[in-house]
This record gives C-alpha cells, sequence and structure tokens, in this order.
C-alpha cells in the first residue's frame, strides 16, 4: 500500500462500506416496525442489543489494535459484517433477527480503532493526521447519506431485505480488496509498520521508538475522566436522534415511511459540513475539549428551541434535528479522532480510541431502548427535554477537563 497514493482512498473506502452495513437496520427500522408488525420496543432490541456488543466489543478490539497486526483486525471485521447482513437478509423472524444483529456490534468495532492505529502512523504529523482523519470521518457520514438513500428507495421500489443483500455483497467485495492493498504490511508491537521481510531483531536498538507508560493517575491529572463521561452523553443524543428520527416524523407529522427516512440524510450531510468547520475552529481554540464544549453548548441551544416549539412546523423541528446532529458529530469526531492521537507516546492511541468509542456505544444503547420506552408511555417532548439536559450536562463537564486537556496537549507537543 503506498502511502501517499493509496493509503487516503483506502482508508476513506473502509470507513464508507463500514457505514454503509453498520446503518442497514437503523435506516430501515420503520419498516421493519410496519412490515413485521412489532412494537417500537421489540425492534429496538437489535439496535440496543448491538450498540452495546459494540460498546464492549470497542475496550477488546482498541487493546489488540495495539498489539496485533491492524489490518488484519479490520479485514476480519469486514467479512463477518458482511456475513451477517446477508443473514438478516433471510431470516424471516424478529427475534432471531436480534439475536443475529445484536452479535453484528462486536465485529463492526473491529473496524474504527485499528483504523485510527493505521491512519496514525501513515500521516504521523499532527496537521496530515488532522487532515486525513477529517476525511476517513467524512467517507462514513457520506456512507450514512447512500445507506438511507438506498433504504428509502428499497423501501419504496423493492424490499427492505434486499438492502441487506446488497450492503453485504458490497462489503464482501471490498474485504477483497482491502486483504490484496494490505497483504505486504507488518506491524511491530510498537507501533511502526516495516515490510513482512524485516524482521524486528533487524532494527538496530536505536532506531527503536520508546513508550512511555500511561497511568491511571495520569489519566486523572489530564482530566480524561469528565472527558469519558461526556462520551455517554454523545452516544445518547446522537445515535438516539438518528436511530429514531424516522420514527419521529412518521408518528408526528404522519410521513410515509420512505420519506421519512429521507428526511435522515439531512443528518450526515450537515456531519459532511460539520468535519471543515471543526476543523477550523480547532485550529483558532487550540483545545479539542473547549471546541467539544461548545458544540455541547450549542447542542443544548438547538434542543431547548424543539423542546419549546415541538410538532409546530415541520420544518423547523427537521432543522433544530440538523443542528442537533451537527453540534453531536461534532464534538464526537473531536473525541474520537482527535483526542487518541496525543496517546501515541504512550503506545495507546488505538486504545484509547476503543475506550472512547466504548463509552460513546454504551451510550448509544441506554439511548436506543430508553427513547423507544419514553416514547411509548410519555410522548416524544419528554424525550426531547431529556436531550436537552443531558447535553447541558455535557457541557459541564467538558468545562471541568479544559484546562487539565490543555495543558497535556502543550506537554505533549514539546516532547515531539
Amino acid at each position: 500500500m503506498n502511502r501517499k497514493s493509496g493509503g487516503l482512498w483506502l482508508f476513506c473506502a473502509a470507513y464508507f462500506i463500514t457505514y454503509l452495513v453498520r446503518n442497514s437496520y437503523s435506516s430501515v427500522l420503520v419498516e421493519i416496525i410496519r412490515d413485521l408488525n412489532v412494537t417500537k420496543q421489540t425492534a429496538s432490541i437489535a439496535l440496543t442489543g448491538s450498540f452495546f456488543t459494540y460498546g464492549l466489543g470497542q475496550f477488546i478490539s482498541g487493546r489488540l489494535g495495539d498489539r496485533f497486526q491492524p489490518h488484519r483486525i479490520i479485514l476480519t471485521g469486514l467479512v463477518s459484517t458482511a456475513a451477517i447482513n446477508v443473514s438478516i437478509a433471510l431470516i424471516p423472524n424478529i427475534h432471531f433477527m436480534n439475536i443475529i444483529w445484536i452479535s453484528s456490534g462486536f465485529f463492526h468495532s473491529m473496524i474504527w480503532s485499528p483504523l485510527v492505529r493505521m491512519v496514525n502512523h501513515a500521516y504521523p504529523e499532527n496537521k496530515q493526521f488532522s487532515h486525513v482523519i477529517g476525511r476517513v470521518n467524512q467517507g462514513s457520514y457520506i456512507g450514512t447519506v447512500v445507506i438511507y438513500f438506498l433504504a428509502a428507495l428499497y423501501v419504496a421500489k423493492l424490499h427492505w431485505r434486499l438492502l441487506f443483500l446488497t450492503t453485504g455483497a458490497i462489503s464482501l467485495i471490498f474485504s477483497g480488496i482491502w486483504f490484496y492493498s494490505t497483504r505486504g504490511l507488518t506491524f511491530t508491537a510498537t507501533l511502526v509498520p516495516v515490510h513482512k521481510d524485516t524482521a524486528e531483531g533487524d532494527c538496530p536498538e536505536e532506531n527503536k521508538p520508546t513508550v512511555e507508560r500511561l497511568t491511571l493517575g495520569t489519566l486523572l491529572r489530564i482530566g480524561f475522566l469528565p472527558i469519558l463521561l461526556s462520551t455517554l452523553g454523545i452516544g445518547f443524543l446522537r445515535d438516539g436522534i438518528a436511530t429514531w428520527m424516522p420514527v419521529y416524523f412518521t408518528e408526528v407529522f404522519h410521513m410515509d415511511a420512505s420519506l421519512s427516512i429521507l428526511t435522515s440524510i439531512v443528518l450526515p450531510l450537515c456531519a459532511v459540513a460539520m468535519v471543515e468547520v471543526i476543523a477550523k475552529v480547532k485550529d483558532r481554540l487550540k483545545n479539542d475539549i473547549k471546541c467539544a464544549m461548545l458544540t455541547f453548548l450549542l447542542a443544548t441551544g438547538f434542543a431547548l428551541i424543539l423542546v419549546v416549539f415541538q410538532a409546530h412546523w415541520m420544518l423547523l423541528d427537521l432543522a433544530m434535528m440538523a443542528g442537533l446532529t451537527f453540534c453531536l458529530r461534532g464534538s464526537s469526531f473531536m473525541l474520537t479522532s482527535y483526542v487518541p492521537h496525543y496517546f501515541h507516546r504512550y503506545g495507546k492511541v488505538s486504545t484509547v480510541s476503543g475506550l472512547i468509542n466504548g463509552f460513546i456505544y454504551i451510550g448509544s444503547a441506554i439511548a436506543t431502548y430508553t427513547l423507544a420506552l419514553l416514547t411509548d408511555n410519555f410522548g416524544w417532548r419528554i424525550n426531547i427535554s431529556i436531550w436537552m439536559i443531558i447535553a447541558a450536562l455535557c457541557t459541564g463537564l467538558c468545562f471541568v477537563a479544559t484546562g487539565p486537556w490543555g495543558r497535556f496537549v502543550a506537554e505533549t507537543t514539546r516532547k515531539k
């Protein structure tokens, strides 16, 4: 794999394909509820469970990504999730579908953290890394746009089950491309990529990079605990809104299922633009956590407007949800993409990425079922009020972490 010409497109394509496959279920959730005649709570079990297995899997894959060959872990995830999507298309019973999709979360978790490790070492400089990781994230947002567009098309013209066959086939084909493109790579335990015909023992001792020890005391000193707690809020809000938005517009404004699915395209489109805006704000503020704090603060404002004017004007509701998503994707981008990069000196880029992503998706799992339960019993306004409260709490958590994190980044930059 040529780093300059091939690495960027391969990383972006991998994450693009991952989101095609991963969002297949949530993109047709409203049609699954209608077609199989099940409740929101029953249909949400698959997503809730998959978010939990994804979150727990992140803790494991993050560690594995720092210790073993990251491209092989990614290949395992691509092939396994392709097989699961094909299986979902063939299973008629919602309960078996739930079990299969819950297991998919673990295999999906094999992609991101090892991918961050590969990007970090292909593009080690801060500016290079920021540019490439931004493009990789945009690949996922474009993948989300494409899958929701395909979902609307399949629901309207074909059948939702065929969507799973299509995405499974695409992932399987790309798995072959990934295997061919990365077949000559080997990564050492200190995260330095070498050719497979070069033994670790052949490297001169003085050229081997040193890795500092990362302790619990260090994590507490740099404000990592409040950062980690805020990621629970990101998952709860970001994926709670994305999952239930089509259902919201179907129930509140009586939209057709395929049309309500199309409204969800607005969310990832906002996220594509967000990458460019957030990168500029980050460069101005010079502090990742301060930038995340501002996005949470804006999200609190959007949620407040939605609470006050909820269900009055469809376009206003859509605009406020788009604004919320813009902000939450922004904070997620800051914490999952930039924060792990600063742990390279500890040899823990993949581990920290997995830890952050794991907490995000535990929040997602809590949201998916909790929001379904609250909506069935209390209606949508209570849900949206909870969005506002959580966004405000996350603003406070990031405020607490801003100072310690800024000092850590300055210290890390000086040591480079």
